[in-house]
């Protein structure tokens, strides 16, 4: 005799979810609302089969609202199953976060007009509405599927709202990162082509090739920073984990900005406590403080100081590294987009210095995959204060 599925333990009827069901990820976020009807339709056919099994004379069975709603439950992705009343019967909590379900009533008219369609017409229906806005950010776009199963009208909702984001940011990216290379290699060609022209002129020559360096150097930071973010953004960012003294890592990032800093007449001092440590990647830790000194030169006058500081946080066990510049400061409204990718506060300052755009962003993702944050601190006129912030251990995985 086969064991009715009501009867087993939660965690057996866990495994009947899917695999995206368990981490949703961007990529498979669009196949979310299909599977999921392929899922509770299997199973309520399941539960028929089941039944019939156990009462051959039974010539229908419906299945238990109980198992239902235990497995919607599991859902991580919207989803209600209503009764012959249009009551909910079992709803998924991400369907109660959105609102679509409220107590036993579906409280989202457009869905609610579309699952009497389905009982009253048995066909199908896919629509996508877009919800009241709740708070900051945008309202939330859901495309919906309701379906007839065997006497239940099941509603399957995928938030589209996270999608539309990804794909807006991919074709910023693409936009931006086709700009970036194509400014660089177009200084390229030109210069070869003057330098091709000029061989009778030993000095312009010498001119056109200090330029070409330029460039090419300018092209080598934006394809080595875009494989540090590509890297980091990753799933498994192979960071190597490591005792790092913080000190030590800041030194060599000073060391590295040094001779910026000279020719712009920046002082820069290191300072703070030698024997902090912590477990980290020591590369990509040098990465980050590099970019934040980079920077505070980058956007300070001449005369001008930079001061960076190592000490034990206050907050929390870890470390705390603050980078503080006397420069011009970053507006409020500046100071929300900083860390997005290709963002410059001051775009011909920052193209003077070549920068990519792509510094701040790299900071915050060395900050997020250590278990640290970066926060900043600023006035215009009065300068800015970086911090990142890492806990002593971050649980990174030998690479």
């Amino acid at each position: 005799m086969i064991e009715p599925l009501a009867q087993q333990p939660r965690s057996e009827v866990r495994h009947l979810l899917p695999a995206y069901d368990q981490g949703v990820t961007p990529l498979s976020a669009a196949l979310a609302g299909l599977l999921g009807g392929l899922l509770l339709g299997a199973l309520i056919v399941a539960l028929a089969v089941r039944g019939r099994l156990q009462n051959d004379a039974t010539p229908t069975v419906t299945p238990d609202a109980g198992v239902l709603a235990e497995v919607v439950e599991l859902l991580r992705t919207p989803a209600v199953i209503c009764g012959e009343h249009d009551q909910v019967l079992a709803a998924s909590p991400p369907a109660v976060d959105l609102g679509i379900a409220r107590g036993q009533r579906l409280d989202v008219p457009e869905i609610l007009f579309a699952v009497r369609e389905v009982r009253r017409t048995r066909n199908d229906r896919d629509l996508t509405i877009d919800l009241p806005r709740r708070g900051v950010g945008p309202a939330p776009r859901l495309a919906v599927q309701v379906i007839l199963l065997e006497g239940y009208v099941v509603v399957l909702a995928q938030d589209l709202t996270a999608i539309e984001r990804a794909d807006e940011a991919r074709r910023d990216f693409v936009t931006n990162i086709t700009h970036e290379l194509k400014t660089p290699i177009g200084a390229i060609g030109l210069l070869s082509e003057a330098i091709e022209g000029a061989t009778d002129d030993p000095e312009a020559v010498s001119h056109f090739a200090g330029r070409l360096q330029i460039e090419t150097q300018r092209l080598n930071t934006l394809v080595s920073q875009l494989i540090a973010l590509s890297r980091l953004q990753s799933d498994e960012p192979h960071l190597s984990s490591t005792p790092v003294n913080v000190m030590d890592v800041a030194l060599l990032a000073c060391d590295r900005c040094r001779g910026t800093a000279e020719d712009r007449d920046v002082e820069l001092t290191l300072t703070g406590d030698s024997d902090v440590t912590l477990t980290a990647d020591p590369e990509y830790l040098e990465v980050a403080l590099t970019n934040l000194v980079q920077n505070a030169i980058a956007y300070s006058e001449r005369n001008a100081r930079v001061t960076v500081t190592v000490m034990p946080s206050s907050d929390e066990p870890g470390v705390d590294v603050a980078i503080s510049d006397n420069g011009i400061g970053i507006s409020e409204a500046d100071q929300a987009r900083i860390f997005d990718r290709f963002f410059r506060v001051d775009f011909a300052r920052s193209r003077e210095h070549g920068g990519t755009g792509l510094g701040l962003s790299i900071v915050r993702h060395v900050a997020e995959v250590h278990g640290g944050t970066v926060r900043v601190w600023s006035k215009p006129g009065q300068g800015s204060t970086f911090t990142l912030h890492l806990p002593l251990t971050t649980g990174t995985d030998a690479s």
